[in-house]
């Protein structure tokens, strides 16, 4: 399953992104690594995809990290 929420921190999605995976081993994807022709590619989104297989582990990281 995959979700494009928004991010609407300061900084950045590519900047939390990157904090997010060196501090806390969570792994987003900014939406501005992305392109499209079909039209404009936000840039205040990122990339949650997950699965069954960690998923209480991740989301445990995740939380921490926001915390």
């Amino acid at each position: 399953c995959m979700a494009f929420p928004r991010y609407t921190g300061n900084d950045g999605v590519a900047e939390f992104c990157t904090r997010l995976v060196e501090q806390s081993g969570v792994l987003l994807l900014p939406s501005t690594i992305y392109t499209s022709e079909l039209g404009p590619t936000p840039t205040d989104r990122f990339r949650l995809s997950y699965g069954w297989q960690g998923l209480d582990a991740g989301l445990a990281a995740l939380e921490a990290h926001l915390a």
